[in-house]
């Protein structure tokens, strides 16, 4: 297969682009904002004109994340990527077989309706989940065009790597380091972690699917966040300290999910226990 990854960089694209070129006999392109810049149209342009051949995987994975910035600039600099490319993929639609965009469960808000579905109306509260919805609707909307395309809605993610800044790598940190980790909410708060390798598998799964549309990323299982704090004291073999607070901030809101979706499109797709993912933190 031949993918072209757009956001090498990120936390999933290094994984991803490690992944594809180990599996198979893949061909793999993948550029960074730094190698191309998606704010120009015609540097996008000549990137997926410069394809040879035809059956090409595009996977976009590039955005300005939140804990970069969450603004108005952020926002319309994130569209103004999804226009790029989805116009760039849409004059080379003969030699593309398939585009998968990756989104987030902030389309969703604060404390939705649970369990949440892929029919869940989006509810965004921040720059960063407002551009994520419109660009889902911006790709899912590109005419006229007959290329598949597949947004994943994705979790927190996690998994040791060097650009691990999700919630699990802190406190792995936290652990590692002695320090004491603080949660609100009595640590009651439940979410649904997804491990960075599972989310490759399924980028190179889903990309031969002839589907359109929207799926949610996760495993069904939601873990109170004190119980993840165990596991992951389990899996380094490390005591870990740990604060509970009675308030609850903005974000302490339960997610719950059903990927009904995903499993019947790929049944027999399954996720790695999140024991299991949390060893990849393991000191060697």
């Amino acid at each position: 297969m031949k993918f072209l990854v757009i956001g090498k960089n990120s936390y999933i694209g290094g994984s991803l682009v490690s992944y594809l070129s180990e599996i198979g006999n893949n061909q793999v392109v993948s550029v960074s904002s730094h190698q191309c810049d998606l704010l120009n149209c015609s540097h996008v342009r000549e990137l997926v004109d410069s394809l040879e051949g035809n059956s090409w995987e595009i996977v976009f994975l590039a955005a300005i994340n939140k804990w970069k910035e969450n603004s108005y600039r952020a926002f319309c600099d994130n569209l103004r990527m999804v226009k790029n490319v989805g116009e760039a993929v849409r004059l080379n639609a003969s030699k593309i077989s398939s585009f998968l965009y990756s989104s987030s469960v902030d389309v969703y808000g604060r404390s939705p309706a649970l369990p949440l579905t892929e029919e869940t109306i989006p509810n965004p509260v921040s720059w960063y989940g407002v551009s994520k919805y419109v660009g889902e609707r911006m790709l899912l909307d590109i005419e006229p065009c007959t290329i598949p395309v597949t947004v994943l809605r994705l979790p927190g993610i996690f998994g040791k790597s060097k650009n691990d800044r999700s919630i699990i790598g802190k406190f792995v940190d936290s652990v590692l380091l002695n320090r004491t980790i603080h949660l609100t909410a009595k640590g009651q708060v439940r979410r649904d972690f997804v491990f960075v390798e599972d989310v490759c598998r399924l980028i190179m799964t889903s990309a031969q699917l002839d589907f359109s549309g929207v799926l949610n990323v996760a495993t069904g299982i939601s873990i109170p966040m004190c119980k993840i704090v165990d596991l992951i004291s389990e899996a380094l073999d490390r005591k870990a300290s740990v604060s509970l607070i009675n308030g609850r901030a903005s974000r302490d809101f339960d997610l719950e999910f059903s990927n009904a979706r995903l499993k019947s499109l790929l049944p027999q797709f399954s996720f790695l226990p999140l024991e299991s993912g949390l060893r990849s933190y393991r000191i060697p």
